[in-house]
């Protein structure tokens, strides 16, 4: 599909495909997938999994058991591998890492060790994804990213993930499409870009890795 322009007006005009010209990429380009943790492994006990904080919107439904990836990744990485994929953008579920405030949940990280290692067996990039979306139901109870008091919170646990998993990553994303916060809520979107900034100055205390956030571009219809 192109757009073709005619008398000020814009048209969907179809294009055969033979007629596109070879489009050639690079050795390293990255083909991969992208997940979040809330979506894909089930019963994630985050604050869209609980009934007093969970979003108050006519036919929301609760994630519950999902597709159940947390149990099923290596089987999912192994879809990866058949897609021919090489990199792979995932989420940590901080609700799991640290369910109760100060309270680290040891089954939880060693299992993203699991997850994490099976794909660098692979050969797999590691895109991780330390916040998409979703959060435990206390720092939820807290105001979440809506007030900078809890930046403390917030570091503690990327500090955490930093020095478990570095080995692993090969990218780090912070918080994901933040610029859609922007659209309700201008002092919230402008309280994550300093969550991200203080994010990034401490990752890079550790790691030499990229960092970066993902952005929102989807057209509106």
């Amino acid at each position: 599909m192109k757009l073709l322009r005619m008398k000020g007006r814009y048209y969907n005009q179809m294009i055969n495909i033979k007629d596109y010209e070879d489009v050639v990429f690079p050795s390293d380009f990255l083909w991969g997938v992208s997940t979040a943790g809330q979506q894909i492994e089930g019963n994630n006990n985050s604050f869209y999994d609980d009934e007093e904080t969970a979003p108050k919107k006519p036919g929301y439904v609760m994630a519950g058991k999902a597709c159940n990836s947390y149990n099923m990744y290596e089987e999912d990485i192994q879809l990866i591998k058949a897609m021919h994929l090489n990199t792979y953008r995932m989420s940590l579920e901080w609700s799991r890492i640290e369910p109760v405030e100060g309270e680290f949940n040891q089954e939880a990280i060693e299992h993203y060790h699991k997850v994490l290692r099976a794909l660098k067996r692979e050969g797999i990039q590691v895109a991780l994804t330390l916040h998409h979306n979703s959060h435990p139901v206390w720092f939820e109870k807290k105001k979440a990213f809506r007030i900078m008091d809890n930046l403390d919170y917030w570091l503690r646990y990327v500090k955490l993930v930093v020095q478990e998993y570095d080995q692993y990553v090969d990218y780090y994303l912070t918080l994901n499409e933040i610029n859609i916060v922007f659209e309700y809520s201008r002092d919230e979107g402008i309280n994550l870009l300093q969550y991200h900034a203080k994010a990034y100055q401490l990752i890079k205390q550790y790691s030499t890795k990229p960092i970066s956030l993902p952005l929102n571009y989807a057209q509106k219809q």
